[in-house]
């Protein structure tokens, strides 16, 4: 018996779980195909090992289901435990777990000025002072990575991110506050 990859794996079994009639796949772009009512997707090539080792077969006709042979239900006999864990559409009753967020919206989104604007609120600063120290805090963090970037070798960057952030730090804390 062949040691097929997960994904080929994991289609005979998906095919194996639709029972007698077989399963329909819709066609779809990229040389893919979608088995019909679900969100499984497999690529064509997947099918080769299949198809050319007489595992599964659909008589020749692209839009008939795909049924397995003699051959292909012995191997889903001989082997019940997936390989690849819990892949596929095969574990119909196997809750999946949700995917995790990649991004929030901006409006969730908290910048490094409002953080540091809140904190200062929070601390009891006068609501009128906040947002001038909160930009003179986030000048100076400005101020030390340029001399970071300065360090490094990299002097243009270094200048162009100290221009105006001087200028904020004296207007918040004075000129002897350097």
């Amino acid at each position: 018996m062949p040691d097929f990859t997960p994904a080929v794996e994991t289609l005979l079994r998906t095919i194996h779980a639709q029972g007698a009639p077989g399963a329909t796949f819709q066609v779809m772009p990229r040389a893919r195909y979608r088995l019909a009512g679900t969100d499984y997707v497999v690529s064509q090539r997947t099918f080769y090992p299949l198809t050319g080792d007489g595992y599964v077969t659909d008589g020749g006709d692209d839009s008939a289901p795909v049924r397995l042979t003699a051959k292909g239900l012995e191997w889903t006999d001989d082997h019940p435990v997936p390989r690849g864990g819990s892949r596929g559409p095969y574990f119909p009753d196997r809750a999946r777990r949700p995917r995790s967020p990649r991004w929030t919206p901006a409006s969730e989104q908290r910048t490094a000025y409002s953080v540091v604007k809140d904190q200062f609120e929070e601390n009891g600063m006068r609501f009128a002072l906040s947002p001038v120290y909160a930009r003179a805090v986030l000048a100076m963090h400005d101020l030390e990575t340029a001399n970071r970037l300065e360090e490094d070798g990299f002097p243009e960057a270094a200048a162009s991110l100290r221009v105006g952030r001087q200028a904020l730090v004296d207007e918040a804390f004075g000129p002897e506050g350097r």
